[in-house]
């Protein structure tokens, strides 16, 4: 299993979810992690089934979706000739079913018949077989019928885009029964099947939310902690919470008797406290696919990254006729829209006119041939990085700028359309990964995120632990909101200044940290470095050029001390001109993060000429890889 799959994105979730800082889980190679608990399931004396169980639930659950994610990769690799995707689609058909299984009856070995017995208890069997059958068997014939075709996936670009939406929402239905299986078993107090079931399918939460996974994983799956009974209804909410980042929604689960009521997120749901009005809850979950990125690169799974970035997966919108579009990073990334956004053009002419600077940059470090000197841990922080301050943060931009010029529009369509525009600004900001509550949660991947987690470092935090910098954020959104709901809209363009302003102090933040807290960095830290940097120079540079330069000549690959020194002196020259307000910046070591000047206007964005240095300090080794 670890070589066969070890490029599939499920495969390296549960890989991610389950393994230990060796990269063990159990005492052996996280990649055997069925096995392991196979084994040990075989020498449960307790139950003489629950060995079979975990073969179904782990082995044969995880083999069918390895084959599922075969055919897509051999159909996009236009590998699939003739009757081959039908072939390949019949047979995890085939695992899925079993040999000699009757169309809706529980008697049976295989996924199928463990999904009608668990249907029938969570009072979900419709007419002939439960609905997660009945949903499964209908994707299944659609993801045949796209593959049916003479040469579908040779001659049809668009083939393997569509067949790996079907997938996707396959892998998602196949969890249902096992979600099932835990809740009974929690229900029921049986502790050997709890683990059981905890350990095929809570280590998909993990590709949701680091936080959530954490409460389950300790209170589930880890060694030695044993759940509390009065603490189950706490962990089926648990459990819920995270259906919609599955591909679930409660009516796919089902009810049990005794387990609490299970709601689906409304519409208008609350993002770390900005209650839009506009319906962005799928629009805002773009985050989950910048951490499964993550997750993915951090094995080496470079396809499946880039098929993310590429395709996406989580974040949709609703098209006029009823059905959903996919949003994807490398959209945001490459869009001919960006320029409406004033300050676009600093960055075109800084990146050599490159008008998809970011998309280049991403798409360079993706490929596992070049640079061959940049290291796994450097491409998966330059990545992600990259997508999180550059890629999302001037998509953001231009969602608001979409909102103004919306707002200034003599069509009425348009006009309507603003407020939403906004709204998914803020979306795009704060992500689906900071839950609903005021100040978020741990584990944020957005500039929120971003935000949060410096403020400590930094000393500006508010007294709930929030950044100073995110309050305001959310004053001004709800601030500009309410012109657009006035369609009063030259107010708009000083908040989009501002909004501009604020979201350059994390990624000065971030730069600082790193530079200044790190001066004799390790390669995990120039991946991070570079980016960050290079999502403010063109910042720099258009306020001072000359600072700009010697920072250059005296950061390399490795800086030294004198490097340092005199790159900061050429910093603090500038800083003054940039009018950044030191006081949201902070404080560092019990001194303030800028050189002293009286700059501390609400004008002020660039401190991050200080990141300057940053960006090159990873020049060395890349510098011919991007320039």
């Amino acid at each position: 299993a670890p070589q066969i799959m070890a490029k599939e994105p499920t495969y390296n979730i549960f890989r991610y979810a389950l393994e230990d800082d060796n990269g063990l889980y159990l005492g052996r190679d996280v990649g055997l992690y069925a096995d392991t608990i196979v084994l040990g399931a075989f020498g449960n004396t307790n139950s003489r089934t629950l060995a079979s169980e975990a073969i179904v639930a782990l082995n044969l659950w995880m083999f069918v979706v390895h084959e599922l994610h075969q055919t897509v990769d051999k159909c996009k690799g236009k590998l699939l000739t003739d009757d081959d995707g039908v072939h390949s689609m019949d047979e995890a058909v085939a695992y899925y079913i079993g040999d000699g299984q009757q169309t809706g009856d529980s008697k049976g070995h295989s996924l199928y018949a463990l999904a009608e017995y668990m249907g029938e208890l969570f009072e979900q069997d419709e007419a002939d077989q439960t609905r997660v059958n009945r949903i499964i068997m209908k994707l299944f014939n659609q993801a045949k019928l796209e593959v049916s075709f003479a040469s579908a996936c040779i001659n049809n670009p668009s083939t393997h885009v569509r067949l790996r939406e079907i997938v996707n929402k396959i892998v998602s239905q196949m969890a249902v029964p096992l979600l099932q299986k835990l809740i009974y078993s929690l229900r029921k107090n049986d502790r050997d099947r709890v683990k059981l079931y905890a350990q095929s399918v809570v280590p998909l939460i993990a590709g949701c939310s680091d936080s959530t996974f954490s409460f389950l994983r300790d209170r589930l799956i880890l060694e030695g902690n044993i759940f509390n009974a009065i603490d189950v209804d706490d962990i089926i909410e648990k459990l819920q919470s995270a259906y919609s980042c599955l591909g679930l929604t409660c009516v796919d689960v089902g009810t049990y008797e005794g387990v609490p009521a299970c709601h689906d997120k409304p519409p208008q749901s609350s993002l770390a406290g900005y209650v839009p009005k506009s319906d962005i809850s799928e629009f805002s979950k773009l985050d989950l696919d910048l951490h499964q990125i993550y997750i993915f690169l951090k094995f080496g799974a470079f396809n499946a990254a880039e098929d993310l970035y590429t395709m996406g997966k989580h974040s949709t919108l609703k098209k006029l006729d009823g059905g959903e579009e996919i949003i994807t990073l490398r959209q945001l990334a490459t869009q001919s829209a960006r320029s409406i956004v004033p300050s676009f053009d600093m960055f075109e002419r800084y990146f050599d006119q490159d008008f998809d600077y970011s998309n280049s940059m991403v798409k360079r470090t993706l490929d596992p041939n070049e640079p061959t000197m940049v290291s796994l841990k450097e491409r998966t922080k330059l990545v992600v990085t990259t997508l999180q301050s550059m890629v999302v943060y001037m998509a953001a931009l231009q969602k608001i700028y979409d909102a103004i010029e919306d707002c200034e529009s003599t069509d009425s369509f348009r006009n309507a359309n603003a407020i939403e525009e906004w709204d998914r600004a803020a979306g795009l900001l704060i992500g689906s990964m900071e839950g609903a509550n005021e100040g978020g949660r741990q584990g944020g991947m957005m500039m929120y995120g971003l935000a949060k987690e410096q403020c400590k470092q930094f000393d500006v935090c508010t007294n709930s632990g929030d950044a100073k910098v995110n309050e305001r954020l959310i004053t001004l959104f709800y601030a500009g909101r309410s012109e657009l709901t006035a369609r009063n809209c030259p107010p708009l363009h000083k908040a989009a200044e501002k909004i501009e302003i604020l979201l350059q102090i994390p990624l000065i933040q971030s730069t600082l940290s790193l530079m200044i807290l790190n001066p004799s960095m390790n390669e995990d830290n120039f991946g991070e470095l570079y980016a960050f940097s290079r999502s403010i120079l063109p910042y720099v540079e258009e306020a001072d050029r000359d600072a700009s330069q010697i920072i250059a000549k005296n950061i390399d690959f490795r800086p030294t001390k004198g490097n340092l020194d005199a790159a900061m002196m050429a910093l603090k020259d500038a800083i003054p001109k940039m009018g950044v307000d030191c006081d949201l910046v902070g404080r560092l070591d019990g001194k303030s993060a800028c050189a002293k000047s009286t700059a501390t206007s609400h004008t002020g964005s660039f401190v991050l000429s200080l990141s300057t240095c940053t960006v090159l300090s990873f020049v060395g080794v890349i510098v011919t890889f991007f320039d």
